[in-house]
């Protein structure tokens, strides 16, 4: 089997391409097993060459350093390459390196007769990015599919991070006593948020008293984190416009927090909850009939709609800039 190595600044500003149709692009992803690489393989080799596009950053861009989103690790795939490399199949496939903020231009550079895109590979919803918009200015195919081979393999992957993960979100037991500013509180919302799996918002917050933590928690995907990872994100399976708030794979992080309560059996009154995003019109309500006295916020949501709400209520509830 040809394998050829390309990089887009080699091919960007070139009339022909080395590559000819029919070929399928499979886009620079997250990381993924050796398994769930033959997979693709082994469904996409049938119908043409492949050109399969590899990121030249480590994560997925807007989650530099979190280690669940990855980009795909070289080691896999050199192992890939090795199992292929002696293959006698009459097809060629091509590794594009490039960096993501080129995307747009290579798939329309290259406008592949099909393109794969691997779940949780970008920040935000795919609907409402650059390259959809491209693939649709082009009419050109596109799916969107696991990087797990099965459940049990999404599962584990998530077992393997969680001990790591924790670290983000647990209350050190110094924090437990301390008493924190509003920018210390912020810089450990920062870091809760990074616990999220949601790949369109990672919302992260505190519950404090008097400064003093008491609770985290952020916006976590069910039944489990990897489940829209490998089955598919709501909002984009049903194509969510800006704000919508039937489609989303989360359990929100302020509902999160009323029920880590319970479990825990916190006394709310007199608490302060600090989130980097306004709450949702829905956990809104939930907060303002809660005994929860202050709520301080970065991000706006919905038009106000939760500052209306909980003022009317009788809460305190503060921008934080």
């Amino acid at each position: 089997m040809e394998i050829q190595h390309i990089k887009w600044s080699d091919i960007a500003f070139k009339k022909d391409l080395p590559f000819a149709k029919p070929y399928t692009f499979i886009s620079g992803s997250r990381d993924m097993s050796y398994e769930r690489i033959l997979e693709l393989f082994k469904e996409n080799i049938r119908s043409g060459d492949i050109v399969w596009g590899i990121y030249e950053e480590d994560y997925i861009v807007g989650f530099d350093g979190q280690i669940q989103f990855k980009t795909l690790s070289s080691s896999v795939l050199k192992q890939f390459e090795k199992k292929i490399e002696n293959a006698n199949i009459p097809r060629k496939i091509y590794f594009v390196k490039y960096s993501q903020k080129d995307s747009t231009f290579l798939i329309d550079k290259i406008r592949p007769t099909k393109a794969i895109f691997i779940n949780t590979s970008w920040q935000g919803v795919f609907h409402r990015t650059e390259v959809f918009y491209g693939l649709y200015k082009r009419e050109i195919k596109y799916d969107l599919v696991s990087p797990f081979t099965s459940e049990d393999e999404a599962k584990e992957y998530y077992s393997n991070l969680e001990p790591d993960l924790n670290k983000l979100s647990d209350i050190s037991s110094n924090l437990k006593k301390k008493k924190l500013s509003n920018t210390e509180i912020f810089k450990l919302i920062d870091s809760v948020s990074k616990r999220s799996f949601d790949h369109t918002f990672q919302v992260g917050e505190v519950l404090a008293k008097n400064g003093i933590p008491l609770l985290t928690t952020w916006n976590k995907c069910v039944p489990y984190e990897t489940y829209p990872m490998h089955f598919g994100s709501l909002r984009e399976k049903n194509f969510s416009p800006p704000g919508d708030l039937n489609n989303y794979d989360t359990i929100h992080s302020e509902i999160n927090l009323l029920l880590e309560a319970i479990k825990k059996k916190s006394d709310l009154k007199d608490t302060s909850l600090y989130i980097n995003l306004l709450p949702c019109p829905t956990c809104a309500k939930a907060i303002a009939c809660s005994d929860i006295q202050t709520i301080y916020y970065k991000l706006d949501h919905s038009e106000g709609y939760a500052y209306k709400l909980l003022t009317q209520m009788g809460k305190k509830c503060i921008r934080v800039e």
